[in-house]
C-alpha cells in the first residue's frame, strides 16, 4: 500500500488514516471543501437516516474509536463492510482507491427532480501518493500537469481498469 496510510474496513466504516496530514478535497458532511486532515471516515448510517438524527454520530464514533484529528467524515447507507479497495503503482505513483456502493437511495444528475437529502449511497475515497524522488517519475508527472514538459492534451499513460474483486494492480 501507501507508507503511512492505514485502511480499515468493517461493519460501522471505512477508516482511512495517515501518519502525516493529508490535503483533502470532498463534499464530505463533516469538514467538507479543501482543508488537511489526519483521517477520513466514511460511517455506515441506516438508509432512512434524517438529516437532523446525523449531528454527532461521526464525533462519537471517532472518540470511540480513537480516531486522530483532524478528520473528514463522510456517511452512507451502503455496506461498509463490502467497501471495494484497490491499490496501484507505476510512474511514480501509488493510489489506493476505497468505494462503498448502494443503490437504494439513487439520484440521476440532471434527470431527477432535486433531492432531499439522504446519506450518500455512492462514496469514494482515493489517496494518491505521488511526491516521488526528485527528478523521478512522479516529479515528471506533476510538471507535465503544470504544463512544464510534455506536449499539452498529451495522454499521460495507460487507463487502467478494475475488475471486481481485483486488489492489486501493479
Amino acid at each position: 500500500m501507501i507508507e503511512g496510510i492505514e485502511v480499515a474496513v468493517d461493519r460501522e466504516a471505512v477508516v482511512v488514516t495517515a501518519r502525516e496530514p493529508l490535503t483533502v478535497l470532498s463534499s464530505a458532511f463533516v469538514r467538507g471543501g479543501l482543508t488537511a486532515a489526519r483521517a477520513i471516515v466514511n460511517l455506515h448510517v441506516p438508509k432512512d437516516l434524517r438529516e437532523d438524527e446525523a449531528d454527532g454520530l461521526l464525533p462519537r464514533f471517532t472518540v470511540r474509536r480513537a480516531i486522530p484529528g483532524p478528520w473528514v467524515g463522510l456517511l452512507t447507507s451502503a455496506w461498509t463492510e463490502r467497501a471495494e479497495v484497490a491499490h496501484v503503482r507505476g510512474r511514480g505513483l501509488s493510489a489506493i482507491a476505497m468505494v462503498t456502493v448502494g443503490l437504494s437511495n439513487r439520484v440521476a444528475a440532471g434527470t431527477t427532480p432535486v433531492a432531499a437529502w439522504a446519506p450518500s449511497t455512492i462514496n469514494a475515497i482515493v489517496v494518491v501518493d505521488g511526491a516521488g524522488r526528485a527528478g523521478g517519475a512522479g516529479q515528471r508527472r506533476h510538471d507535465r500537469h503544470r504544463g512544464q514538459g510534455g506536449a499539452p492534451g498529451r495522454r499521460r499513460g495507460p487507463v487502467r481498469r478494475w475488475e471486481r474483486g481485483q486488489r492489486n494492480v501493479d
